[in-house]
């Protein structure tokens, strides 16, 4: 029973943590000047209004979490995985929460009794038997077997019954309207069949470009949407990742010992092949259709060969392949199917399955079990990825460096000049705008438009390394002259004449195609591309993407109607509905507690979250995160 309590305990704290996560304040992005004001002392990794978070506290309760993972852990517990699941970051956001929540709680007269304690303890499932509690001693003795005190787990419990009990007062009084139920009933379930017709503008070639007079009168018009935004020059130091991995070694041990930690990686997947003998429903014939899917699994079960059968009978795009959906295609079908392939041995086959427009019967005809690749084989992809890891941490403890003397002798010129290294100026930049091979992501100005002028940023990383910045000059936003933005302008003004050409050939194929006899004859007649779906509310469209503002409209249509041009980002499409399920009105009855229970309990942690999140600003949480990283870096020297 030990074992199984074990076991339970494990799975616990991994759900426990995927709360704590779905609540997270990204403290290290939204808090900002929270690093640079910090004033505290040194035992001080936090302050949460006026209570402090002590370093020997976050150490413990890291420590502790470490402990308890590595103890449930299969094999030891490294340094890297830590770092990835972002272990530290959300102790301390825990903490944080906490400490929120008990100050808020405080003010509002929230508390836990003894005796709620004592009732969420007897009636936890870890601790019962045949649905009664197993008894002081062995409790005592689970907690034991697991290096938890009794003390520690009650004030667990306590803790988490206040901020349960705190967020069911803060947030229960949410309502979920009858309409806001349906409306996920129909998202869940309603369907229709679609055929649809799209131009794309970027096809259109204009005959003619648009004359110097008419570029002029659209810039005139339009002289507000062409204004010249606000732009920052700077200066920055970047500390390549390919120059520092230069001065780093990595040796064979090392790789060997990142190949062992971490096989998971090197593990080539299971493959699956599946085929499958699938026959359409039909309505009118319905019950014998099913019973034809039966005969075809009774004989399946007798010895036929499946392939065959699948030749002969079934009515998917691979049955003149013999039902081969291949290793990777059967990924297409259905979640009902997927599901069950999962579950199949390799030769199995399973019942007839009923799905949306049909019934099939799936055989698994090959498994390939995962195989991992021999280290002699990664090796040189493992010094890679070593020598990538080791790179960034050298830069970041130069970059940090760099920071702390720049932040005393407030100048990166100088800093880098007397440390040799090389000094770079931006142009004048937009936020957001990339330095083509230096920056992709724009991550450069991004950080200019975060800070004052002659300020100095806090070091952080980029796609080839880490880097500080100082912000130097700034532009303001201003009128442009049209010589300044002429070529925008034109380029404007012939996109909305190809989005104008675009809408008049899509009226054009209205006309025909709606009372046409074959949609897509007449669509692919007058050259526009041709699409077909089975469509729910939020499906991708190939060639179009999601239209959550047109859904709506396209659910109301009746079977066999042909909408007027659709726009879409690219240009114009037009649907025929050609076939559509209507809502089961006893389904919605079965479905609506459900429905209602889960959208309650998302609206209830959005608020929830926002709730925490202005609570957070008014307190003014402050993080001291050199402090911080001092703390991490001592207590993950141990693993």
């Amino acid at each position: 029973m030990l074992e199984a309590m074990r076991r339970n305990l494990k799975s616990l704290s991994v759900s426990l943590w995927i709360v704590i996560a779905s609540f997270i304040f990204f403290i290290f992005y939204s808090w900002g000047s929270g690093r640079l004001s910090f004033n505290q002392s040194e035992n001080s990794l936090a302050v949460v209004g006026k209570k402090k978070i002590t370093t020997e506290d976050f150490k413990y309760s890291l420590l502790s979490q470490l402990q308890q993972i590595s103890r449930n852990y299969k094999g030891r517990l490294k340094r890297s995985l830590i770092e990835q699941l972002r272990i530290p970051e959300q102790v301390l956001n825990q903490m944080i929460q906490e400490e929120i929540v008990f100050q808020v709680a405080k003010k509002m007269g929230i508390s836990v009794t003894k005796e709620e304690i004592k009732h969420a303890i007897l009636n936890n499932p870890l601790f019962q038997k045949d649905g009664r509690f197993i008894g002081f001693e062995e409790y005592q003795r689970i907690l034991a077997y697991n290096r938890i005190s009794i003390k520690e787990y009650e004030n667990s419990v306590r803790k988490e019954a206040l901020m349960r009990k705190f967020s069911e007062i803060i947030s229960s009084g949410i309502p979920i309207s009858e309409q806001e139920i349906l409306n996920e009933f129909k998202k869940e379930k309603e369907t229709i069949r679609m055929e649809y017709a799209k131009i794309d503008k970027s096809k259109i070639i204009l005959e003619n470009e648009p004359s110097l007079k008419e570029v002029q009168e659209c810039f005139k018009i339009n002289k507000e949407k062409f204004r010249i935004p606000e732009k920052r020059k700077g200066i920055y130091v970047l500390l390549n990742f390919e120059d520092l991995k230069k001065e780093i070694d990595v040796t064979e041990g090392e790789q060997l010992s990142y190949y062992e930690d971490n096989q998971e990686q090197f593990q080539i997947p299971e493959k699956i092949r599946v085929s499958r003998i699938f026959l359409k429903k039909d309505d009118k014939h319905l019950d014998l259709i099913k019973d034809k899917t039966n005969e075809l699994y009774e004989r399946v079960k007798k010895g036929e060969d499946f392939s065959s059968l699948a030749k002969i009978f079934s009515e998917d795009e691979k049955a003149s392949s013999g039902g081969d959906w291949g290793y990777t295609e059967w990924h297409q079908l259905s979640s009902e199917e997927q599901r069950r392939i999962m579950d199949l041995p390799e030769s199995g086959v399973s019942e007839v399955l009923e799905i949306e427009h049909g019934y099939s019967i799936l055989k698994i005809t090959e498994k390939i079990p995962p195989v991992t690749r021999p280290f002699e084989e990664v090796k040189f992809q493992i010094k890679e990825i070593l020598h990538y890891q080791k790179a960034q941490e050298l830069g970041e403890k130069r970059a940090q460096e760099i920071f702390k003397e720049t932040r005393k002798e407030k100048s990166l010129e100088r800093v880098a000049k007397r440390k040799g290294i090389k000094i770079n100026w931006t142009t004048y930049l937009t936020k957001g705008a990339s330095l083509e091979e230096i920056d992709p992501s724009g991550y450069i100005s991004n950080t200019l438009f975060q800070i004052k002028k002659g300020e100095i940023s806090e070091p952080f990383f980029t796609f080839n390394g880490a880097v500080v910045v100082e912000l130097k000059e700034i532009q303001k936003e201003r009128d442009p002259s049209f010589q300044e933005v002429r070529e925008k302008v034109k380029i404007d003004l012939m996109e909305k004449l190809k989005d104008d050409h675009a809408l008049t050939r899509a009226n054009s194929l209205f006309t025909v195609v709606r009372n046409s006899e074959s949609f897509e004859n007449d669509v692919k007649k007058y050259n526009f591309e041709y699409y077909q779906k089975d469509f729910k509310r939020g499906d991708y469209l190939e060639g179009i993407g999601t239209i959550p503002s047109i859904e709506e409209r396209l659910f109301v249509m009746d079977k066999g109607e042909v909408s007027q041009p659709l726009k879409y980002e690219n240009g114009y499409f037009i649907v025929k509905v050609s076939e559509k399920k209507e809502l089961d009105k006893n389904a919605f009855k079965e479905e609506k507690e459900r429905i209602k229970k889960t959208l309650k309990e998302l609206e209830q942690k959005k608020f929830y979250q926002a709730y925490l999140a202005r609570i957070q600003k008014e307190l003014q949480v402050k993080l001291n995160y050199e402090v911080y990283k001092t703390s991490v870096d001592e207590i993950l020297g141990r693993f």
